[in-house]
């Protein structure tokens, strides 16, 4: 019998050290696993032709993927190693996005996100007339009503 728990003593300690018979312990490399958690904000906001970027961030051992359920704008991208939303939003996709997004390491539970895109509409560097806002008369020409909007 204590011939045996010696025998068992070594070879617990051999594991632990992670001894390779050579008489040299080598110690083994532990590492600890963790579920995902996602740790990024919920909301972001592009802005129609003009490029935009914004970084899912997630923590967990080993590093997480992720995963997205949505549509997105045209012109706007999602890469499931990095986690980066990027692109340039197409004219006419203003509006909000709803979205969600996935972080998977195979430790569970898996972390889930809502999300918030919103594509703002672009502003327009020069001001759109309109002819019915203001009256110009002039004696003897053309009277026409016209309507300025945009940035003074």
């Amino acid at each position: 019998m204590k011939k045996r728990l010696m025998l068992l003593a070594v070879l617990l300690i051999m594991s632990i050290t992670g001894c390779t018979g050579s008489g040299t312990p080598t110690p083994d490399v532990w590492s600890l696993v963790v579920a995902p958690t996602i740790t990024s904000v919920n909301n972001t906001t592009f802005t129609e032709g003009t490029g935009g970027t914004f970084t899912v961030r997630a923590s967990g051992n080993p590093d997480p993927t992720f995963a997205l359920n949505g549509t997105l704008p045209t012109g706007v991208t999602f890469n499931t190693t990095s986690g980066i939303l990027a692109g340039t939003p197409a004219t006419g996709t203003a509006g909000t996005y709803p979205l969600i997004f996935t972080a998977s390491n195979g430790i569970f539970p898996n972390a889930t996100q809502n999300f918030t895109l919103t594509v703002n509409p672009s502003i327009s560097p020069f001001p759109i007339y309109d002819s019915n806002i203001l009256k110009i008369a002039t004696p003897g020409l053309i009277r026409q009503n016209i309507r300025a909007s945009g940035p003074p």
